[in-house]
């Protein structure tokens, strides 16, 4: 039997998972392309030197609709802390449009 208390706490857990979620949008796909590396590119691109281990799991959200061809596919990226995400949030704020 699962405790509300047990379930409180898994909860609190899969939410405090999501802050340090980020989805990159208008990024182009390529064949064989390295994820992680393409998400370092843009932390250097806005100026933010991503320290190693920040990036935990980066992939392409491919879509449902498997006949969607879209040139751009988002990326999730989870960052080891959410500090890391704010950080290349700031760094592309100050940027500006890329």
């Amino acid at each position: 039997m699962v405790t509300p208390q047990l379930e409180l706490e898994v909860d609190r857990l899969a939410r405090a998972e999501l802050t340090n979620n980020m989805v990159i949008l208008g990024l182009p796909s390529t064949k064989d392309e390295d994820v992680g590396d393409l998400v370092r590119k843009v932390a250097t691109s806005v100026g933010y030197n991503l320290p190693e281990g920040a990036i935990k799991e980066a992939k392409r959200l491919f879509p449902k609709d498997k006949n969607n061809t879209r040139a751009t596919i988002p990326i999730k990226v989870t960052f080891s802390d959410e500090r890391i995400k704010e950080g290349l949030f700031a760094g592309k704020k100050a940027r500006g449009q890329l």
